[in-house]
């Protein structure tokens, strides 16, 4: 871990479980000594919350564009068929998992199909 970013005190929305061990741990790390707070009023706990409530709005903002990238693949894919003329498409996951940052996804052709996108992309290649 790179300590020159640990601060001497940090502020937090709720105290973790095990404080006094994290401090201690955080506190080896460091060299020096440092606190976890739980401000109650004042700026810092204006701060706080803050942080917390955009912290909270930048997550909702990632998961939604994680979920469209996912449904977006699928519909390329298809949009590839139409353009292609492709009479079989179809598409299933290599390497499920509940990580879905990583999909992979695998295309599967008939014998017809697959002569008609190589043709399509030798052609694409030779323009």
């Amino acid at each position: 871990m790179d300590t020159d970013f640990l601060p001497k005190e940090i502020t937090v929305v709720t105290l973790p479980d095990g404080q006094d061990d994290l401090e201690e741990w955080l506190t080896e790390k460091k060299g020096s000594k440092v606190i976890i707070r739980q401000p109650q009023r004042g700026e810092k706990a204006k701060e706080v919350r803050l942080s917390y409530q955009n912290a909270k709005l930048l997550l909702g903002e990632w998961l939604i564009n994680r979920k469209n990238r996912r449904e977006l693949v699928p519909k390329m894919v298809y949009q590839l068929q139409d353009d292609l003329q492709l009479t079989v498409v179809r598409l299933f996951h290599l390497f499920p998992n509940k990580n879905y940052s990583n999909l992979q996804y695998h295309l599967s052709l008939d014998k017809n199909s697959m002569n008609h996108l190589l043709n399509y992309f030798f052609e694409t290649l030779n323009q």
